[in-house]
């Protein structure tokens, strides 16, 4: 397992996540590998924080948002930063899809 992420919070007082984690050697794909669920979930609900106002992915390979369909179901995200050319199209539908069904914003960047 591998944790490729970083929790924040701004000044502003927004929490701010960068990528979800995952496996490397998956395909890009939204498997759950318990990373978010024992390791980065608990870590933030530690802090107190129930909503992420900003969760960003850097880019669309499977150690960096993996878990990302699992957090959007298990947290509340505000708002969804990525790069929407970046995507494939089977997984950008597939996290549009979620995104209204959650009624949360995408910022493409």
């Amino acid at each position: 397992e591998l944790v490729d992420n970083l929790e924040f919070n701004t000044k502003a007082n927004k929490s701010v996540l960068i990528d979800t984690g995952g496996k490397r050697n998956e395909n890009v794909s939204f498997k759950h590998n318990n990373i978010a669920k024992y390791k980065i979930l608990p870590s933030i609900k530690k802090k107190g924080i129930t909503t992420i106002n900003y969760l960003v992915i850097t880019h669309p390979h499977a150690d960096h948002m993996g878990e990302l369909i699992y957090f959007l179901n298990n947290i509340n995200v505000n708002n969804l930063v990525l790069n929407i050319e970046s995507f494939p199209l089977e997984l950008l539908k597939e996290v549009t899809t979620k995104c209204k069904e959650k009624k949360i914003n995408i910022l493409d960047v």
